[in-house]
């Protein structure tokens, strides 16, 4: 069974030079990394192949 939440995924583009806001009761282990921290030593099979195809298509969108 595929629950909702494994199919939902953000991508956001900032600055990493802005720093980010914590709201300590919502977001509290929010943080910057780098794109190439998306592997398989951190992540999912599953979650590499999305977020890949998602990066890709924001590269796609700020050319």
């Amino acid at each position: 069974m595929v629950r909702l939440w494994e199919l939902i995924a953000y991508l956001f583009t900032a600055n990493e030079e802005d720093s980010l806001v914590v709201n300590p009761d919502e977001n509290s282990g929010v943080k910057w990394f780098l794109i190439e921290k998306i592997n398989e030593e951190l992540f999912t099979d599953r979650d590499v192949y999305l977020y890949s195809k998602l990066i890709n298509r924001v590269n796609t969108w700020l050319e």
